[in-house]
């Protein structure tokens, strides 16, 4: 699963980085498979493709340079749409994707915590 809460791109799978897609427009753009998903506190177009793995990317229909994302409830959204059991997860990893950077670019992360909570 990857959660891209301020993509590069278009939110609709077009622009200089695309999600990972089985379906691409003629545009070259990927074609979402779900479109304005309300779930974990944001609204999502969600992508499905495959890279090694099967990979389902969630593109924010709006750019954030910060807020709060409720995984759990992703989780439970992807559950739903059959994509997987009952699971435990493993870990968690932040991280970010530089794919260019034409003249050089600085990034910065200011704060970044994961709040986890022991279901009974």
């Amino acid at each position: 699963m990857s959660l891209d809460p301020n993509y590069t791109g278009n939110p609709d799978g077009g622009g200089n980085v695309k999600p990972i897609s089985y379906k691409y427009a003629p545009s070259g753009a990927a074609i979402p498979v779900y479109t304005n998903v309300d779930v974990g506190g944001a609204t999502w177009n969600v992508f499905e493709g495959e890279n090694r793995h099967k990979v389902i990317s969630f593109l924010r229909t709006s750019k954030t340079n910060s807020g709060t994302v409720d995984i759990k409830s992703v989780l439970q959204w992807i559950k739903s749409k059959g994509y997987f059991g009952e699971i435990n997860v493993g870990n968690v990893q932040y991280g970010v994707e530089i794919t260019s950077s034409p003249g050089g670019v600085n990034f910065h992360f200011s704060n970044w915590t994961l709040t986890s909570i022991i279901a009974p």
